[in-house]
């Protein structure tokens, strides 16, 4: 890829943050990509991150349904957050269950790229990078 792109995945799911992990760098090897296991890390590890290594592109993969946080009210903060770092940031929201009223959410939110159930495949991380060159 030709600009640099940085993959957060948040999600309270241990399994589903190594399988995304490894399924990305399947993909894309030279991809940084990291992962929060709480809203809260993710937040403070933001609030530390140094300038001079923000990459071109954000993709924040984040879990709908978490217990401190859900996706919306981290995709909510993380606006405010990301507006002085950049403005190519994508937000993609997953989840193993799809309900309707968070889909058709999800679909009036103008700031959410879309809506991944899990589990993450190949393809999908194949779509999700092409849509972010």
């Amino acid at each position: 890829m030709n600009k640099s792109i940085r993959i957060i995945i948040v999600d309270d799911n241990e399994i589903d943050l190594m399988i995304g992990k490894r399924l990305i760098s399947r993909v894309e090897a030279n991809i940084v990509v990291n992962t929060f296991l709480s809203c809260e890390s993710l937040y403070e590890w933001l609030n530390q991150f140094k300038k001079e290594e923000i990459p071109t592109q954000w993709v924040f993969l984040i879990d709908i349904y978490m217990p401190k946080c859900n996706g919306f009210e981290v995709v909510k903060e993380l606006t405010n957050l990301m507006k002085p770092i950049t403005k190519n940031t994508s937000y993609y929201l997953l989840s193993a269950t799809i309900d309707f009223a968070d889909v058709q959410r999800i679909k009036m939110d103008n700031t959410i790229k879309e809506f991944i159930g899990k589990p993450i495949t190949v393809d999908l991380i194949q779509k999700m990078l092409t849509e972010n060159k």
